[in-house]
């Protein structure tokens, strides 16, 4: 996104951005927070952030191992935050990015995919 794109001064940016390969600020909120969650899930954090018992085991193993745990929201406030709004956006991407384990990757694809 430059000068020398030559347009007016009311053109989208959307397409600019797409065009230079820079995420808007909606797709960054949303690539950090789900490489947040792929860091607990890989176990490359501080203990206390595991506690919140986002990706704890299953009694037994089903198809559906690599979604997150969601808590109960009580009410709309509630459902805004990180606690039920991170679980909630790593469950909604493509189960193929929730199976890489590699952090390096998960970021490229992601990057790509968002």
């Amino acid at each position: 996104m430059c000068i020398s794109d030559n347009k007016g001064y009311n053109y989208h940016t959307e397409p600019l951005l797409k065009a230079s390969k820079i995420l808007t600020v909606r797709d960054q909120h949303k690539f950090n927070i789900l490489n947040f969650m792929q860091q607990i899930k890989t176990t490359k954090v501080l203990e206390r952030l595991k506690k919140l018992g986002y990706f704890t085991p299953p009694l037994r193993p089903t198809k559906q191992t690599n979604l997150a745990n969601r808590k109960l929201a009580r009410t709309k406030f509630t459902s805004l935050l990180p606690l039920h709004k991170f679980p909630q956006t790593w469950n909604d991407i493509n189960s193929n990015l929730r199976n890489i384990d590699s952090t390096a990757s998960f970021k490229r694809v992601l990057r790509s995919h968002l």
